[in-house]
């Protein structure tokens, strides 16, 4: 690991939650439930991609738009590399680091 695990906090966790809302619905994904902890992210999805795909933008788009609100600063990632995935509808389960 390059950092220290991360716990989000209060002020990101609602960051990470309307960034993954805001993807599902620029992308036409069926979001079903979501779930933002501290150390890990419980997402339902329905999409014709493949789940690495989903987990990518959906890590992507949050670590955006937390540096956009100014909550994540570092140049690192707050996630973790590999994430649980099965598909059946998507579900997605990554943890932070």
């Amino acid at each position: 690991m390059k950092q220290p695990p991360v716990k989000l906090d209060s002020s990101q966790r609602p960051v990470v939650e309307l960034a993954i809302k805001e993807t599902c619905k620029i992308r036409g994904w069926q979001l079903w439930t979501l779930n933002v902890r501290t150390n890990h992210v419980h997402a339902v999805i329905s999409a014709s991609k493949r789940p690495e795909a989903i987990m990518s933008a959906m890590k992507a788009n949050a670590t955006r738009a937390m540096r956009e609100a100014r909550v994540w600063t570092t140049d690192l990632s707050p996630w973790e590399f590999r994430g649980r995935r099965s598909i059946c509808g998507v579900k997605s389960n990554w943890r932070t680091l």
